[in-house]
């Protein structure tokens, strides 16, 4: 579920709030930062479509690995957004939302893989497990919702 979380409050509002332009900016800046959301969406969802084609090449059996590196990616973006000189530049940027998508696609392709391969878990309960599972991913999109919500409302967007 906080996979889910971090991951949705970074490609949906932590990401629409990070790119704002800057006097700085160059001219060969300038198109990038201008169609920076669209950019991050589809940097966000390559790194989805190759960690979850990844399963054949990669298992991760501790997936509480990928929470704990998309809650540091959640934490450098808000960071990111808080300060008014954004500190990472575009192209960082576009390079961060990739492996937030990378986490994300790896921690769904893996959840459900070890679910159908545990030995453990009778067959009559996988398909339980997995409504389980969904329910959560669920309850994580919610919460971001929620929290890009306030984020909006308070920290970031007043």
């Amino acid at each position: 579920m906080f996979v889910y979380m971090f991951e949705y409050v970074i490609s949906v509002g932590a990401a629409e709030a990070a790119e704002g332009p800057s006097d700085e900016t160059s001219k060969s800046d300038e198109f990038w930062i201008r169609h920076s959301y669209q950019i991050f969406g589809f940097c966000y969802q390559a790194g989805v479509l190759v960690s979850r084609s990844s399963l054949s090449c990669l298992k991760i059996k501790k997936i509480w690995v990928l929470t704990l590196l998309q809650g540091v990616s959640f934490v450098v973006w808000i960071m990111q957004d808080m300060w008014y000189d954004n500190f990472m530049p575009i192209w960082l940027q576009f390079v961060s939302m990739f492996y937030v998508g990378l986490l994300g696609g790896a921690m769904y392709v893996n959840v459900f893989a070890l679910l159908i391969e545990d030995p453990r878990i009778p067959a009559e309960d996988k398909e339980f497990c997995i409504n389980m599972v969904c329910i959560f991913v669920n309850l994580g999109i919610v919460a971001a919702s929620v929290f890009d919500i306030v984020m909006d409302a308070t920290f970031i967007g007043a």
